[in-house]
């Protein structure tokens, strides 16, 4: 039983979860097709299925409109030509034609009658009972619990949350939704059962204690290797089907924020060897032309986005032509007391013509660790700035205090 580590291993750590990490986000790794072919068919036989065509596409967008246009096959030209014609529309001439021509080259015309249905959950299944509960149980019969912890900490934990949580669901998310908005099928993918970077996490907590000594039986420590030397192979993704597995290809550029979410506030913040690029601002998924042109943002921009992180994303990124651009007057000062505080700048008034109040007024605040500027909505009725503020937490003046008073 492990029940406390020694430096050697607990220097381990580190190495162990750097290299996970770096796997994904140096973005040098393209996947090994040969080793992930090789995977892959071990995966599918695990499953107690028949060995699959491996079709090899640059994104995970691409990979579903892979799969759409290999399903339109199986329905005859004009099908083909409708997918085939909204994948262009959706991404451009050069992902769709770079999609289309892929799978061409990698199936001819052979695929129609191979695609059936997903089958995803039953290999996930075999994953789950034959890998990776069972080495869980292993890992709880030989390391204390405490042991777990901090390894689970400093390795699982971080992995799985900087690939798979800010990374993986944003990028997940944004495929979906640009899928579902051209009508077409989404097909689910690793992501949802097993088989993708967000596997990264659980995968790099059990070789971390296989390495250090923790004893796996040999038959299952056989089918860890296996899984890991899937992961290894540098896919992104899978879509599994029955007779055919497409895989996606690793990002080739991501830029993240200090806290390490994707972020880039002068263009993309992921990209895939096809083109397909996706935008996002500290985490938030922004549309293109917000960071490429924020100069053209006007005041019809903020007002009719509805989602108020994104109408923050808006205001910053205006910057100080903000105020002006959306029209809105100072009338009320902060006291001293609540600008050196609570770092208030003040009560404006904005009209909004198609509201039912006519004006609004928002408090302006400097957030004071980010240093970013918020324009929170109060109470129209109250013209006093103090009291804005106050009453945003549901307070009087009186009652509120900053941070280091309570």
């Amino acid at each position: 039983m492990i029940e406390k580590l020694t430096p050697t291993q607990e220097k381990l750590i580190k190495k162990t979860r750097n290299e996970w990490l770096n796997r994904f986000f140096s973005c040098k790794n393209r996947t090994n097709r040969k080793q992930a072919k090789k995977s892959i068919e071990w995966l599918y036989k695990l499953a107690g299925l028949e060995k699959p065509m491996v079709i090899f596409l640059d994104s995970p967008l691409g990979s579903q409109y892979g799969a759409n246009m290999l399903k339109s096959a199986q329905v005859g030209d004009q099908v083909r030509a409708q997918v085939r014609a909204q994948v262009r529309a959706q991404v451009g001439d050069q992902v769709g034609a770079q999609v289309w021509a892929q799978v061409r080259a990698q199936v001819g015309d052979q695929v129609g009658a191979q695609v059936g249905a997903q089958v995803g959950d039953q290999v996930g299944d075999q994953v789950r009972d034959q890998v990776g509960d069972q080495v869980r149980d292993q890992v709880g019969a030989q390391v204390w619990a405490q042991v777990r912890a901090q390894v689970g900490d400093q390795v699982g934990a971080q992995v799985g949350a900087q690939v798979g949580a800010q990374v993986g669901a944003q990028v997940r998310a944004q495929v979906g939704d640009q899928v579902w908005d051209q009508q077409l099928e989404f097909f689910n993918t690793g992501y949802y059962y097993y088989g993708s970077v967000c596997d990264y996490g659980w995968a790099a907590f059990y070789e971390y204690f296989n390495s250090i000594g923790v004893k796996y039986p040999k038959d299952l420590l056989e089918r860890f290797n296996n899984f890991a030397f899937l992961l290894k192979s540098n896919i992104y993704d899978l879509i599994m089907l029955k007779g055919v597995c497409i895989v996606s290809d690793m990002p080739t550029a991501i830029k993240r924020d200090s806290d390490n979410r994707l972020h880039n506030a002068e263009g993309a913040a992921i990209e895939f060897k096809d083109g397909y690029k996706l935008f996002f601002y500290h985490g938030i998924a922004v549309k293109e032309e917000w960071l490429t042109h924020p100069e053209k943002l006007s005041k019809k921009d903020w007002l009719e986005e509805e989602n108020l992180e994104k109408r923050r994303i808006i205001q910053e990124l205006m910057g100080d032509s903000f105020p002006k651009k959306i029209g809105s007057k100072l009338i009320a000062k902060p006291s001293k007391e609540f600008k050196e505080k609570h770092h208030l700048l003040g009560l404006y008034e904005v009209e909004l013509p198609k509201d039912p109040e006519k004006i609004a007024h928002y408090v302006r605040v400097r957030d004071h660790s980010s240093k970013r500027e918020y324009y929170l909505r109060v109470d129209p009725k109250i013209q006093d700035a103090d009291k804005a503020l106050a009453w945003t937490f549901g307070k009087t003046k009186e009652e509120y205090k900053p941070i280091s008073e309570t």
